[in-house]
């Protein structure tokens, strides 16, 4: 298997190539569509096996619909829209305007991919064979639906959930080497345990070295001492720029 990590920055797309097939993980944001197609037809694409949309922020699935208008696409897996999320995908506080006008543009884009290929929602999965290859995924349902619900717990009908704690992550093994993709899952306390400490939890299950981690959230959510601890990763990939891995990736950024 060969994995691109494609030069995004502060957004993420990987195209994973096996047996000649093609298959990606996110879709970078849409004004980046430009490289991105360029760096895809590079490659030979002619077809993706599947597309995996870890969570609906814009940065994730920007490009999804350029690249199932150009390309046959096997399957379309969504993370929908969870339209409980506390800020919007800069970082700002989410409106109501902002939440309904969200849910609707995920509605929109199911339904244009689904007139294209399938379309599954992450929760009915909790894996995607590739070529023989198993690609486990974490945290594949409402996450934030499931704290906003939760009577049991001072998060109760509360908008307190970035679409970030909504964010699922994968992994696998190939040639005896196993890859982790952090997406945008972090390692920080809440105050409801499904959110809390994400990538730590993730580490635990998978209980082995990642010989090859993409770093969560660009480099901000680069893990817990605990959850490095578990990866040890020989190679970390971060999808940011130089000034960013140059000042920020300290203690302070995990």
């Amino acid at each position: 298997m060969k994995i691109y990590f494609y030069p995004t920055v502060w957004s993420d797309m990987t195209v994973l190539e096996s047996g000649g097939k093609f298959a990606a993980i996110d879709t970078g944001a849409a004004y980046q569509w430009g490289m991105i197609s360029e760096l895809t037809e590079k490659l030979g694409v002619k077809r993706l096996e599947f597309i995996l949309i870890t969570h609906f922020h814009p940065d994730h699935y920007g490009c999804l619909k350029a690249l199932a208008e150009k390309y046959e696409v096997g399957t379309v897996y969504m993370k929908p829209f969870s339209g409980l999320a506390s800020t919007d995908g800069d970082g700002n506080e989410a409106t109501d305007e902002y939440r309904s006008a969200e849910t609707e543009n995920c509605r929109e884009l199911m339904e244009f991919c689904s007139k294209r290929s399938r379309v599954m929602t992450t929760e009915n999965t909790d894996h995607i064979d590739f070529d023989g290859i198993r690609i486990g995924l974490y945290y594949t349902g409402n996450t934030i639906r499931e704290v906003f619900e939760d009577k049991e717990n001072e998060c109760f009908g509360k908008y307190i959930c970035n679409e970030n704690q909504n964010s699922l992550m994968a992994s696998f093994d190939v040639h005896g080497r196993t890859v982790v993709m952090g997406a945008d899952i972090t390692d920080a306390q809440f105050p409801h345990p499904a959110i809390s400490m994400m990538n730590t939890r993730a580490a635990e299950q998978i209980a082995r070295r990642a010989d090859i981690y993409k770093a969560p959230h660009h480099g901000l959510g680069i893990g817990s001492d605990r959850a490095l601890e578990i990866y040890r990763p020989e190679y970390t990939f971060i999808t940011n720029n130089e000034w960013f891995t140059e000042e920020k990736t300290d203690d302070s950024t995990r």
